[in-house]
């Protein structure tokens, strides 16, 4: 069933929504916030049936034109706008608009739902207030509002898609501006995955924008989700005259003692609040969107804020926005309009071009337990030891299941740094889009050792099965399959044949594990080997014997 609807004050034309009456009013609410012609996708709003006379509004009805433009004094919009006529939320459509008590449907050029977008929440009483004379609207000018002075187009490099990859990017002038809201890093590595990523935004925002359409950046911790988004914001309000809302939850100490920081891109021009209560978030939010003149070029934009927590008060306005990033997982609903794109996670061969002088026994310690986590790789290895030790010690039988790519309750938070998501085959575009071509692995050499004795055979399977498939498996293809020896090699399941000799690993067999130096496998090697023993060193770089 099509119905029509109409936005009180909204100055544009009716616009038709799809509707299943077996549907509660609230889906409805929630489709026309989402609805391109809608135009204030992270507000309230209420609903109400366009009823004149005990009949469906005619769409040539002079109240039509009241109703978009309304004049202050006039009685029209008070006469639909009232409780007899709200659409309550929890009703199902079909009480409406299938006869009862309410006029019989009719499509023949009728308006059925008057709109009524909610204004911000009442301000708190500490901050300041501005009164728009007329408008007559109580808008919210919250406190610590600076100006952010960004590089320009003319010195600084904001379009990815004219770099070629393997460029390291001098990103100093960007970290300087936004040290105070995030952080930016003082140099981008261009890598493939991030051009594809850049490319499907670039295609859906500016070549061929889909107005219904709004992007959910996935990825594992570290792979450079953020810098991404945060360029490319910078890219579109730069070069494309974009306004956006951007929010951006950060650790405290990252330049700012806030778990909250904004930027509002009014075109070039920008603006920042470092330290701003999450309650105001709206508010800021709406007066962006009220000064914005183009509303297709006008984005609302999250960095960081998992899906849990978009029903807090502050975060509700990403229940539509149009662009985020998130570590969390993200469920799509039936009705959801975003689509999922991976940030893929950093392969061996990226991270060496990134460190190309890194001596290579620190290299291979040093990626043994990051895995793809650029940020973790990059830390101390004093600092990254003891990060995957912690991790692995919180791991129970209950956050097991998350080494399978699976966070479905809060007792999971965190456990996403032991695995790395990866697309099957990095060199097709069209992967990127699709969850079903994702992959959730341990790609630690470090953890996927310790957890021989703990984690189950699936992790590895899995591990394995990416390396193979993929056409930049490398150095992970190694890994993964020296670490299913391991595992195997405990369940007393493993044998090897090669030649005439077969090699198997018996009941009476001693499988013992252990990290350590070079010089320490050598020194066991020399002291400690017995009949019956199957060793695993799992040393990066150990020589095969």
């Amino acid at each position: 069933m099509d119905v029509w609807c109409l936005v009180v004050g909204g100055r544009r034309d009716p616009f038709r929504m799809s509707i299943d009456t077996t549907e509660p009013v609230d889906q409805l609410k929630h489709a026309i916030r989402a609805h391109p012609e809608f135009g204030f996708p992270t507000r309230g709003l209420d609903l109400y049936l366009a009823i004149k006379d005990h009949s469906w509004l005619s769409a040539e009805d002079p109240d039509v034109v009241a109703l978009s433009t309304p004049v202050e004094g006039d009685s029209v919009v008070a006469s639909y706008v009232n409780a007899d006529r709200k659409m309550k939320a929890n009703k199902f459509l079909s009480t409406y608009f299938t006869g009862g008590k309410f006029p019989p449907f009719d499509a023949a050029e009728r308006i059925h739902v008057v709109v009524v977008v909610s204004p911000p929440i009442r301000p708190r009483e500490d901050e300041s207030i501005v009164v728009d004379s007329k408008k007559a609207k109580l808008i919210t000018e919250p406190r610590g509002k600076v100006d952010v002075a960004l590089p320009s187009p003319k010195v600084f490099q904001y379009d990815l898609s004219t770099v070629p990859v393997g460029v390291l990017l001098d990103t100093s002038a960007l970290s300087d501006a936004l040290k105070s809201f995030g952080g930016f890093p003082r140099t981008l590595y261009v890598r493939h995955e991030m051009k594809v990523v850049w490319a499907i935004l670039y295609d859906n925002y500016l070549v061929e924008p889909v107005q219904d359409v709004h992007y959910v950046l996935m990825g594992s911790p570290g792979v450079g989700k953020s810098a991404l988004l945060v360029l490319f914001c910078c890219f579109l309000s730069q070069m494309h005259n974009f306004d956006i809302f951007l929010a951006r939850h950060v650790i405290c100490g990252a330049g700012t003692t806030s778990p909250d920081v904004v930027l509002c891109f009014r075109g070039p021009v920008v603006t920042g609040y470092p330290k701003i209560p999450r309650g105001l978030l709206p508010y800021i939010e709406f007066n962006l969107s009220e000064s914005c003149m183009n509303t297709q070029r006008y984005l609302v934009v999250g960095d960081g804020y998992h899906q849990n927590s978009f029903i807090t008060d502050g975060l509700n306005i990403f229940q539509s926005s149009d662009l985020l990033s998130t570590s969390g997982q993200y469920r799509l609903s039936s009705q959801d309009n975003r689509s999922l794109v991976l940030m893929s996670a950093w392969t061996r061969y990226d991270l060496g071009a990134l460190y190309p002088t890194l001596p290579i026994d620190i290299f291979e310690a040093q990626y043994a337990y990051s895995g793809g986590n650029a940020r973790d790789f990059c830390r101390q290895f004093s600092d990254l030891y003891e990060r995957r030790m912690t991790t692995l010690q919180r791991l129970t039988p209950a956050t097991m299941e998350t080494l399978l790519g699976r966070y479905d309750d809060a007792r999971c938070q965190g456990m996403d740094t032991l695995t790395s998501l990866y697309v099957k085959d990095a060199t097709d575009r069209s992967m990127y889009t699709r969850p079903s071509m994702w992959k959730a692995i341990v790609d630690s050499k470090f953890a996927l050792t310790e957890l021989v004795t703990k984690a189950d055979l699936q992790v590895y399977v899995n591990a394995l099965h990416l390396a193979e498939n993929s056409m930049r498996g490398g150095t992970l293809h190694g890994i993964a399959f020296g670490a299913m020896l391991h595992k195997l090699a405990w369940l007393k399941q493993l044998e090897l044949r090669g030649g005439g000799l077969v090699v198997s690993v018996a009941d009476e067999c001693q499988v013992m594990g252990h990290w350590a130096s070079y010089g320490e496998c050598i020194e066991f090697l020399k002291t400690n080997t017995r009949t019956h023993m199957y060793w695993y060193p799992a040393y990066a770089t150990f020589p095969p014997i």
